[in-house]
Protein backbone atom coordinates (compact mmCIF):
# COMPACT_ATOMS: atom_id res chain seq x y z
CA UNK A 1 0.00 0.00 0.00
CA UNK A 2 3.19 2.45 0.78
CA UNK A 3 4.80 1.90 -2.66
CA UNK A 4 1.28 2.82 -4.58
CA UNK A 5 1.05 5.71 -2.43
CA UNK A 6 4.85 7.03 -3.14
CA UNK A 7 3.74 6.57 -6.79
CA UNK A 8 0.99 8.30 -7.09
CA UNK A 9 2.86 11.67 -5.12
CA UNK A 10 5.76 11.13 -7.98
CA UNK A 11 2.90 11.43 -10.65
CA UNK A 12 1.10 13.92 -9.25
CA UNK A 13 4.23 16.58 -8.73
CA UNK A 14 5.47 15.11 -12.10
CA UNK A 15 1.90 15.96 -13.87
CA UNK A 16 2.12 19.35 -11.55
CA UNK A 17 5.38 20.25 -12.72
CA UNK A 18 4.59 19.54 -16.58
CA UNK A 19 1.30 21.56 -15.88
CA UNK A 20 3.16 24.74 -14.67
CA UNK A 21 6.02 24.20 -17.41
CA UNK A 22 3.38 24.05 -20.18
CA UNK A 23 1.24 27.22 -18.50
CA UNK A 24 4.63 29.27 -18.54
CA UNK A 25 5.69 28.73 -22.27
CA UNK A 26 1.91 29.13 -23.14
CA UNK A 27 2.00 32.83 -21.51
CA UNK A 28 5.87 33.42 -22.63
CA UNK A 29 5.79 32.31 -26.08
CA UNK A 30 3.78 35.35 -27.41
CA UNK A 31 5.92 37.77 -25.62
CA UNK A 32 9.37 36.23 -26.85
CA UNK A 33 8.66 36.84 -30.88
CA UNK A 34 6.72 40.41 -30.43
CA UNK A 35 9.82 41.39 -28.41
CA UNK A 36 12.22 40.29 -30.64
CA UNK A 37 10.39 41.78 -33.59
CA UNK A 38 10.63 45.45 -31.66
CA UNK A 39 14.33 45.20 -30.76
CA UNK A 40 14.88 44.27 -34.86
CA UNK A 41 12.60 46.88 -35.94
CA UNK A 42 14.24 49.51 -33.04
CA UNK A 43 17.74 48.65 -34.40
CA UNK A 44 16.38 49.06 -38.24
CA UNK A 45 15.03 52.13 -37.20
CA UNK A 46 17.89 53.47 -35.53
CA UNK A 47 20.56 52.08 -38.22
CA UNK A 48 18.21 54.23 -41.17
CA UNK A 49 18.07 56.82 -39.23
CA UNK A 50 21.98 56.82 -38.80
CA UNK A 51 22.93 56.72 -42.33
CA UNK A 52 20.25 59.31 -43.35
CA UNK A 53 22.50 61.58 -41.04
CA UNK A 54 25.71 60.20 -42.44
CA UNK A 55 24.12 60.76 -46.13
CA UNK A 56 22.75 64.02 -45.37
CA UNK A 57 26.06 65.84 -44.10
CA UNK A 58 27.97 64.30 -47.42
CA UNK A 59 25.31 64.83 -50.10
CA UNK A 60 26.84 67.23 -52.96
CA UNK A 61 24.51 70.46 -52.65
CA UNK A 62 22.72 72.16 -55.42
CA UNK A 63 22.13 68.93 -57.49
CA UNK A 64 18.12 69.07 -56.76
CA UNK A 65 18.46 72.89 -58.86
CA UNK A 66 21.05 72.15 -61.37
CA UNK A 67 18.62 68.88 -62.27
CA UNK A 68 15.26 71.18 -62.27
CA UNK A 69 17.10 73.76 -64.33
CA UNK A 70 18.06 71.26 -67.02
CA UNK A 71 15.14 69.96 -67.61
CA UNK A 72 13.24 72.90 -68.06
Amino acid sequence: MNGGIETHRRAAAFMGNVITILGLLVLGYPLSPSALRSMLLGWVLFVVATMQFIWMHFRPTGTCVALSAALV
